[in-house]
């Protein structure tokens, strides 16, 4: 039997697993898987390079992934400190310690989002690789009318309007008190919006929430999650629903608090390595990601700018 040793632990996965009794494999890729326990809840057990995260467990993996014969269903069981996956691997997790993303950004943090903004959009302009919604930075920064990238890709002119519809919402809404307007149609359309696990919108949606909790703007945070959160019952899957329930709390992959540790820096060339880091996650999650926390941090420092 594969013994494997947990090191790193984000507090979902921490929780989840101390309150299950057993549960399966929901889906499993080269170097991780999802455990849904019998409470309905995921965890993420996977390898140091997928980052830390609320939902990983980082293990020291074998080298061959193939080895651990898992596979969706396999039965999962708790038996003290030691997680049973089949017959054919036990992680441990004793010892492992707990990740937890960096706390809310300082007033001086949020005074320095403009040139933060403003380097990011350099950045971004340089790169040959952006992917999915990155491909709107430029337009969320005040850069370009309409994203040129594939612009006649019905589903990217879709996505394109409702990402400038929630971004004109959004602006309307006076920080730090609340507002009854209502959430246009269009821009609800972000929930679900996309193929793959994790769909385009959903990482755009959690990553404006994430955005908001580290600028302590709580109430449009708690606002946004309360129409996210039930359109996604219906919309989207387990995964992303998870991960988004996740983003509603202010966590999401460590590279994304990274980021925004980043925007409160006044480092010369900050942004560089933390959009590295980024551009690894899922084929184009940490862009989708990104241009959510773009909209929120964008909206902050010109609050009419998408309306």
């Amino acid at each position: 039997m594969n013994r494997i040793p947990v090191t790193l632990i984000g507090r979902g996965a921490s929780g989840a697993l101390a309150r299950m009794r057993d549960g399966h494999i929901l889906a499993a890729f080269q170097r991780s898987c999802y455990l849904e326990t019998d409470r309905a809840e995921l965890v993420c057990l996977g390898a140091a390079a997928i980052g830390a995260g609320p939902l990983n467990a980082l293990c020291e993996l074998p080298d061959a992934h193939a080895s651990w014969s898992l596979a969706p269903g396999v039965r999962a069981d708790k038996c003290g400190g030691e997680l049973r996956l089949g017959a054919d691997v036990a992680v441990n997790l004793a010892g492992a310690r707990v990740w937890q993303p960096l706390p809310a950004g300082a007033p001086r943090a949020r005074a320095a989002l403009r040139g933060a903004l403003a380097e990011l959009a350099d950045l971004v302009a340089r790169r040959q690789d952006v992917r999915g919604f990155g491909a709107f930075i430029p337009a969320l920064l005040g850069r370009d009318v309409m994203p040129g990238v594939a612009a006649g890709d019905p589903l990217f002119v879709s996505s394109w309007e409702a990402v400038r519809t929630f971004t004109g919402w959004l602006g309307q809404m006076p920080f730090e008190r609340e507002n009854d307007a209502v959430v246009p149609e269009r821009a609800k359309a972000l929930v679900g919006l996309g193929p793959g696990l994790t769909p385009a919108g959903d990482d755009f949606l959690g990553g404006v929430m994430i955005a908001l909790r580290w600028l302590r703007e709580d109430a449009l945070a708690e606002r946004i999650a309360a129409w996210v959160l039930p359109l996604a019952r219906a919309r989207t899957g387990k995964i992303s629903r998870a991960h988004l329930r996740c983003a509603a709390d202010g966590e999401g992959a460590a590279a994304l608090h990274d980021l925004l540790a980043a925007f409160g820096s006044s480092q010369r060339g900050r942004l560089g390595a933390p959009v590295d880091a980024l551009d690894s996650i899922g084929h184009s999650s940490g862009w989708d990601a990104l241009a959510g926390i773009v909209c929120a941090c964008s909206t902050l420092v010109h609050p009419h700018r998408g309306s």
